[in-house]
């Protein structure tokens, strides 16, 4: 059971671009990415977070993607 509801539609410009990547990439908006665009200024911190852990290069991505579902797995993260 969710605390805080997501929000439906992209309540920001911000918002409405994020959600079009990350529908693209993923094929649908998880939920965390919709809990987080209920703040503008704590979604515009996720937002540049989650893209330089993206842009990152030093590790392949190969590794970091396995790294992520290893620190979920850990956490008990059901994402």
């Amino acid at each position: 059971m969710v605390r805080i509801a997501g929000v439906e539609r992209a309540p920001s410009l911000l918002a409405r671009v994020v959600f079009w990547f990350v529908k693209r990439r993923l094929g649908r908006v998880p939920l965390p990415v919709r809990i987080h665009a209920r703040h503008a200024r704590l979604f515009k911190g996720y937002a540049q977070m989650e893209l330089a852990q993206d842009r990152a290069r030093t590790v392949p991505a190969r590794l970091k993607s396995l790294a992520c579902v290893r620190a979920a797995q850990l956490v008990g993260c059901p994402f």
